[in-house]
């Protein structure tokens, strides 16, 4: 993933598919409609701005362009959660 940011402080999220997901085109093309689908619903996930599912394209690439989501990652967290916290989180994603 590649973070881009305009001369006007536009931020987004350019995700470039690796060739081991298969099947490649409904790989990116069902991540795309997944989050699409799951906007609409009201879970606040990044709105995609625009897909392509095959590399023949002017990136030269399948991608995703995404708005980047907003807070802290979990990445940046994980390791001060508490194990109620961790399982609480566990929870919510089921």
């Amino acid at each position: 993933m590649f973070q881009l940011v305009s001369e006007e402080g536009f931020e987004s999220i350019a995700k470039i598919l690796y060739h081991s997901t298969v099947p490649e085109y409904f790989a990116t093309a069902s991540e795309a409609a997944t989050l699409t689908f799951l906007r609409a619903q009201g879970i606040p996930v990044p709105r995609v701005y625009r897909y392509c599912a095959n590399a023949e394209n002017s990136v030269g690439a399948k991608h995703i362009l995404m708005e980047k989501a907003q807070g802290t990652s979990l990445q940046d967290k994980w390791f001060t959660l508490g194990d109620k916290e961790i399982v609480k989180l566990a929870y919510s994603y089921v």
